[in-house]
């Protein structure tokens, strides 16, 4: 069983590349993800007139589903490499692509998610003096909001291209000898794009997303007992929410653990991103699929939601469940209790008006006391 000692070794390099196989899978997966995209934007077109689908802001919805387009598109070109692109030049326009796919995609996607969150959050309860009435954000304004996410976006990968462009660059794995020749020794490496910066410029990417998140659960999280589903999404929301960030803690993660086993990382990175995508889409969609299936009627979606049926132009509750019922007293109770709040400020101010004016009135009768004595 003893082998002869190698006199000289030769070293090769082998460039590591992604199993067809997995490829093909991905590709597929997120073809399916796309195909499913565009059936949800072609139901939310189809059915925009629906009260039902008006009250949960249409546009909105179509955004996320453009958004989520975007990063399955970007799932595709994760997997092009030296065995799929046509010629090395082409790497580096791929990796900017995925950096413009991927940030705009999830700032599109999750951005829309958010601001229907912030909608509600900002509705219900938030503490102001001001009316609820006039905190009714309009889809313009939210979608304004929307678009100041993808500028940032914009500027941050753009200054990241222009200043310290993404290259291809080589990663030196282990070495492997030659299972035929031992006296061969394989240089394994693994296209990666890279910059001088790369990891500063992700830092910045990532506490940007990673703050979002945190505001997004947040609001999320205070919004979570509000029942009126055609204008509420934050229970759904806040489910995408912490798949997102779940996502997200374990591609980081796992990308660092299994970066030397190319396959097997870009699997795991992808399945986590179209498990996160997809599920988002579904929780955002699904739901409303089903109201509209279910409930032929034209029963007014709000009056619904509150547990009440008009009969005979009266309402009654059709539900008996005390929770239910408490809450919907006590956002009653705030409404009004604001109103109140408001009322009492401009009794206040007009209480001081008086005050002033009495003053006033006064020092001009002292005045005329003093010039004209009695």
């Amino acid at each position: 069983g003893q082998q002869a000692p190698v006199a000289k070794r030769v070293f090769r390099l082998k460039v590591v590349t992604i199993q067809p196989a997995a490829f093909l899978s991905i590709a597929c997966l997120s073809s399916v993800g796309i195909s499913l995209a565009i059936s949800f934007l072609i139901f939310n077109l189809y059915f925009r007139r629906l009260k039902y689908i008006k009250l949960s802001s249409p546009k909105l919805n179509n955004i996320a589903v453009v958004g989520s387009i975007l990063v399955y598109t970007a799932v595709i070109l994760l997997g092009l490499d030296h065995a799929t692109l046509p010629s090395k030049s082409a790497f580096p326009a791929v990796c900017t692509a995925r950096v413009y796919l991927l940030s705009a995609g999830f700032s599109l996607a999750f951005g829309s998610m958010f601001t229907k969150t912030y909608r509600v959050h900002r509705i219900f309860t938030r503490r102001s003096s001001s009316m609820v009435k006039n905190k009714l954000l309009q889809d313009t304004q939210l979608i304004s909001l929307i678009c100041v996410l993808l500028l940032v976006d914009g500027l941050i990968v753009t200054l990241w291209v222009s200043v310290d462009p993404l290259q291809r660059q080589l990663r030196n794995l282990s070495l492997e000898i030659s299972t035929s020749d031992r006296s061969v020794v394989y240089q394994p490496q693994v296209e990666v794009c890279g910059s001088h910066f790369t990891h500063s410029w992700l830092g910045v990417l990532y506490t940007y997303k990673g703050l979002l998140l945190i505001v997004g659960v947040y609001m999320a999280w205070e919004t979570r007992h509000v029942k009126i589903p055609a204008l509420n999404d934050s229970q759904y929301i806040g489910l995408s929410v912490y798949s997102v960030v779940i996502t997200s803690v374990l591609v980081v993660v796992l990308a660092n653990l299994i970066s030397e086993r190319t396959t097997l990382a870009f699997l795991t990175i992808t399945v986590l991103i179209l498990f996160s995508t997809t599920s988002s889409l579904c929780l955002l969609f699904l739901p409303k699929i089903h109201a509209i299936a279910a409930h032929t009627d034209n029963t007014d979606p709000i009056m619904r939601s509150m547990g009440l049926k008009i009969e005979f132009n009266t309402r009654r509750f059709l539900m008996d469940d005390r929770r239910e019922i408490y809450y919907r007293v006590e956002v009653q109770n705030r409404v009004y209790l604001r109103e109140i709040q408001t009322l009492d400020n401009e009794i206040s101010r007009l209480e001081k008006v008086l005050t002033g004016e009495s003053f006033s009135s006064m020092a001009s009768r002292k005045g005329a006391n003093a010039i004209f004595p009695v």
